[in-house]
């Protein structure tokens, strides 16, 4: 049986405890969030044949049934403290001022920090540049001496993606990863539909960038089966075909490269990430170590491609996972056809998000997992919307601190228990909590210490504070204020607040989630889409 540990301190005043209690026997009785879809076997066997990570790993629990928790309790080990969101942004970097801000920092228990660069309020929102300019030589130096600064005292330091992998064009990851052409994104489009009587000749000159030509049989009912392949009949680009029989309607599927955005079913994406973006702060750190690294992020993932992705190998994958032809369901992606609709577009969901695991986000955790680090995330739905990515569920598992963002001062029910559920499910050791930005300076710890429990009773046991802000630059400079570290007035008093959540951190991730009810995670009726619903009935699906 796995070891059970209070969700609240027993010393809190009569009403603080009733209220929380009475928050607690809700959650208990509601349970984790379940998502329902098909895995692909590769994906799945990634999630059953996980190894252990390093048994040094700073902030993973322990998972052993018969442990003590209470040493760990009164002395958290290393990783269980605050992480900060480190703005890098506002004033050139200084290493004595680094320095300075490390030491006060680590005085106060933080396990690590978290470096983020802001937007402009320009069209497109690209980051807002600093000097050293990211990623060159001189910012490297600056990297390797934080770095350093942090391995003496035991933090880690990481990098967020926010601004610098948004698919604008403008952006670090934009201009590097995604401007190599080959693992660009691509949508499928019709680029021309025609209908076609037998014994009438149709002609007509295809799009550079054709996948393929589709004729497929037409009735009262839908498409018919029994498509043909009109390959054969393309020369110099130009089709050429007159039916023999029946009624037909010719489609031209194209899919053109997005300068800019990358394809996350791509067999080299996740690859590439990783060779490009997270490998080089390896290469780059004291003796090409990870000991000093930790904390990196992913914050408002966007690829700029939709759901319609398109690979080379799309159709060899779909007829090896399901068992039939590609180009039999993809005309359902864009409109009703038949009975067939919903399975069809379940089908073409579920191959799509089983190459995005496999191929993205499974390449970069793994590099992550294999380093005992933690990885989180606050993407852009929250959960909200089950539909993020093609399934929220089956992406965002693969962080090892599944997360949100709760701004203003506030607790989140819904963004929490998607968390937390994630986390519970597939034995992430962590659930990231990103609060709370935009509260302003007149942010009191009163705020801070109701709203954290509040969002620590429904699963967040990693606290991460928006922001920590390198500079003001003389009060002229601020990103969704507040800071919460040195520039506030309590600063000096904040080390039992710190305290209290690192210790309430390594007890709320100990041991093996257990709960008796299951809530379910609605994933299958969005790919679905309006007007298949009664195809859907026919059919016996409620």
């Amino acid at each position: 049986m796995a070891r059970q540990f209070p969700l609240c301190d027993e010393t809190d005043g009569k009403n603080m405890k009733t209220t929380f209690q009475t928050i607690a026997m809700l959650l208990l009785a509601v349970g984790p969030l379940v998502a329902v879809q098909a895995a692909d076997l590769d994906a799945q066997a990634a999630v059953q044949t996980l190894p252990a990570p390093p048994a040094d790993a700073p902030g993973f629990p322990s998972r052993d049934p018969n442990l003590d928790a209470l040493p760990g309790f009164q002395n958290p080990p290393p990783g269980y403290g605050e992480v900060p969101f480190w703005w890098w942004t506002g004033d050139p970097l200084d290493k004595e001022r680094l320095a300075w801000q490390i030491e006060e920092l680590h005085k106060k228990g933080i396990s690590g920090m978290q470096v983020n660069y802001a937007h402009e309020d320009s069209s497109g929102w690209p980051t807002y540049a600093n000097k050293p300019e990211i990623f060159t030589g001189p910012w490297w130096e600056m990297w390797k001496f934080v770095a350093s600064e942090c391995g003496k005292r035991g933090m880690g330091i990481g990098l967020s993606g926010y601004t610098l992998d948004w698919p604008n064009g403008k952006s670090l990851i934009s201009s590097t990863i995604y401007g190599e052409a080959e693992i660009q994104g691509r949508e499928i489009a019709v680029a021309r539909k025609q209908r076609v009587a037998a014994g009438k000749p149709f002609a007509c000159d295809l799009p550079a960038d054709t996948v393929a030509v589709r004729a497929y049989p037409t009735g009262t009912k839908g498409f018919g089966p029994g498509s043909q392949d009109l390959t054969g009949r393309i020369r110099e680009q130009r089709l050429e075909w007159t039916p023999t029989e029946g009624a037909w309607e010719v489609w031209i599927l194209a899919a053109s490269r997005k300068p800019g955005t990358l394809n996350p079913i791509h067999p080299l994406a996740g690859r590439r990430v990783v060779e490009k973006f997270f490998q080089p702060f390896q290469d780059n750190a004291p003796g090409q170590s990870a000991a000093g690294l930790n904390y990196f992020f992913h914050d408002e993932l966007h690829f700029g491609v939709g759901d319609r992705v398109w690979a080379d190998d799309l159709a060899e994958q779909f007829k090896r996972r399901k068992g039939y032809d590609l180009f039999e369901a993809l005309p359902a992606m864009f409109q009703d056809v038949g009975p067939k609709t919903v399975k069809y577009r379940l089908d073409f969901m579920d191959v799509k998000m089983q190459l995005a695991q496999e191929r993205y986000f499974i390449p970069i955790f793994q590099w992550h997992w294999s380093r005992g680090k933690i990885y989180g995330c606050d993407q852009g739905s929250r959960g909200r919307n089950p539909m993020e990515f093609g399934d929220y569920f089956s992406c965002v598992r693969w962080y090892t601190a599944p997360g949100h963002d709760t701004p203003g001062g506030h607790a989140d029910l819904i963004k929490g228990k998607v968390s937390s559920s994630i986390a519970h499910l597939y034995k992430r050791p962590r659930v990231w909590l990103e609060g709370y930005h935009s509260l302003g300076w007149g942010a009191t710890p009163e705020n801070l210490m109701f709203a954290t429990r509040e969002n620590y009773l429904y699963g967040c046991n990693l606290l991460n504070l928006h922001g920590l802000y390198y500079t003001t630059h003389g009060s002229f400079w601020e990103w969704a204020p507040p800071c919460y570290h040195f520039r506030m007035p309590y600063w000096e008093h904040m080390g039992t607040f710190l305290k209290y959540f690192e210790r309430l951190s390594y007890l709320m991730s100990q041991g093996v989630h257990q709960c008796d009810v299951a809530v379910m995670y609605p994933v299958a009726p969005g790919p679905r889409s309006a007007g298949v619903w009664r195809h859907a009935a026919n059919a016996g699906v409620s």
